[in-house]
């Protein structure tokens, strides 16, 4: 038997040995470099901005939320989607229970389009069942999933008994938080002055009479 501090002639077994060790690291850091690389293209982690001047005004959020809840209005939105994208209808189980609370939209494909577009519909009633009318609106689109998609201002526009609606078009498909805010014609200053100012999105509840927050996924 040869002993271990006698000299080994196979050279090709140490050669073996030495290319799967080397190949061993190499695939370990392709592997952490594509992780790393996948992240910075995905969500950074950031849930909101501007989260000091949020939370110093939090007392102020929950005082317009009050107030709202005492105006006794009550909405009803409808979002209808076209998309030139393959829509896909279908949810695993995991996600059905991770998004029931949330509305789903499923988007009808149409291949000649391009892109996705949509229309909100919001309609307002008060405390007595009647329509609220001649308010003015604006509504934020935000992706929650990430931060490299800029949010999309609109405007809503009324339509008449109660009824106020905006066409928009969305970069993708997947999850999406509304924001909407409805308001007297005399806000429309305020509005654009927080506009310059990029003010936390916690101004607009106070300038507006009624503010609305929905998570929808279209699918």
């Amino acid at each position: 038997m040869k002993k271990f501090w006698e000299k080994d002639d196979n050279v090709a077994v140490r050669r073996q040995v030495l290319f799967w060790l080397m190949l061993f690291f190499i695939s370990s850091f392709v592997i952490d470099f594509s992780f790393m690389y996948a992240s910075k293209l995905s969500y950074t982690g950031v849930v909101t901005e501007k989260p000091y001047d949020k939370g110093i005004s939090y007392n102020e959020v929950l005082a317009e939320n009050q107030r709202q809840n005492e105006l006794g209005w009550s909405p009803s939105l409808s979002i209808n989607c076209f998309t030139s994208q393959k829509p896909n209808y279908s949810m695993s189980p995991y996600a059905k229970r991770k998004y029931k609370d949330i509305m789903r939209v499923d988007a009808v494909y149409k291949p000649e389009l391009k892109g996705t577009n949509c229309s909100i519909t919001i309609k307002l009633k008060d405390a007595e069942n009647l329509p609220i009318t001649n308010k003015v609106g604006k509504i934020l689109l935000i992706r929650p999933v990430s931060d490299k998609v800029p949010d999309i201002d609109m405007t809503l526009h009324d339509e008449g008994g109660g009824s106020y609606n905006c066409d928009f078009s969305l970069p993708d498909l997947g999850l999406w938080e509304v924001r909407i805010y409805i308001g007297d014609k005399s806000v429309a200053a305020d509005a654009d002055d927080i506009n310059g100012r990029n003010a936390p999105d916690s101004d607009y509840d106070r300038i507006y009479e009624f503010f609305l927050t929905k998570k929808i996924i279209i699918l």
